[in-house]
């Protein structure tokens, strides 16, 4: 029995759905992140809704820092798969007094605490369900530490958002909503020096940019759950999350990482970004992959809820 390549619809449409999409500019996107992006397009223009690209550009970490060539290498892929998204792209190293706003506020609400514990530290506490002393605090010195915060040292304090320290998933107790990086941003420089956890920047823009579908993989789950205890906190409408299994590219030389292929680009092993083997949108479209071969691909791998496996060959079959 053949299916047909159609995309199944999107939960709870009410309008034009307004989506997004968040590359983080720690290399060119590849063929895993083009699913997801793609998928986020292809609803926006199903429902004939809105598509928001917001530059994930916090600090990030030593491990995967940003690139600055990212940005220029993901608007080229993005046009190159003719996605298209709202003019204004959004940079969330932008955005850094927003967030703090919101910082304060959980602070006042008595929601969030500054915390000097070391992390080994805090993941005892978190196996066995016992409160930080750090979170003990009245608001106003937990005010006056968050402004300390802005002057010490890398590692010295974290932000934690207040939480039940009996919940069953231990990564859900009192996660960090922000920590002190002294490296330097492409972008901003050494200007910030406390910036946020993904979950903390994405509770609020979000929000502040009314998306309705949030379209997401599925080791994202838990920054759902902490998004979702966010909004309750403020009392704003909680969006439609939708999370989407791995897929596994079968038949290719090797695992496709933008870590690994960073790593083999800086080192002179690859030849640039569109060396084949990083299986960059600039690779395959040196291969001679069409840009509408890849929709179709996704299309037919649609909304998997599990995490699947997809034989390269399958593209290769499309693309002839």
């Amino acid at each position: 029995e053949e299916e047909e390549n159609e995309l199944g619809e999107l939960p709870n449409v009410k309008g034009k759905p307004i989506l997004r999409i968040a590359p983080f500019p720690s290399g060119a996107l590849h063929l895993g992140n083009a699913k997801t992006f793609l998928l986020n397009a292809i609803y926006a223009e199903k429902y004939k809704g809105k598509l928001i690209l917001v530059m994930d550009d916090t600090i990030g970490s030593i491990e995967k820092p940003i690139e600055k060539e990212a940005y220029k290498l993901i608007i080229e892929a993005l046009k190159w798969l003719k996605i298209k998204y709202d003019k204004k792209v959004i940079y969330k190293s932008d955005r850094l007094e927003i967030y703090y706003k919101y910082a304060e506020e959980l602070i006042k609400r008595d929601k969030a605490y500054v915390c000097h514990c070391s992390a080994d530290e805090l993941r005892e506490m978190r196996v066995q369900g016992k409160e930080c002393a750090c979170r003990q605090f009245p608001v106003d010195i937990q005010m006056k530490r968050w402004k300390d915060m802005f002057e010490a040292r890398e590692g010295e304090a974290t932000l934690r958002i207040k939480t039940d320290m009996k919940h069953p998933n231990p990564a859900f107790r009192d996660r960090v909503l922000f920590k002190i990086s002294e490296r330097e941003h492409p972008r901003v420089g050494k200007k910030y020096s406390v910036w946020p956890t993904l979950e903390m920047s994405w509770s609020i823009d979000d929000h502040l940019l009314r998306i309705t579908h949030i379209i997401r993989g599925n080791d994202l789950m838990i920054e759902s759950d902490m998004e979702k205890y966010i909004w309750d906190i403020f009392k704003w409408k909680e969006i439609e999350i939708i999370h989407t299994g791995f897929v596994r590219i079968e038949g290719t030389e090797a695992k496709i990482s933008k870590s690994k292929a960073r790593e083999d680009v800086k080192s002179g092993k690859f030849i640039g970004w569109d060396d084949p083997r990083t299986w960059s949108i600039q690779s395959l479209e040196r291969r001679g992959i069409r840009a509408e071969s890849i929709r179709e691909f996704v299309k037919e791998i649609g909304l998997n809820k599990q995490d699947i496996t997809v034989p390269i060959d399958s593209l290769y079959a499309i693309n002839r």
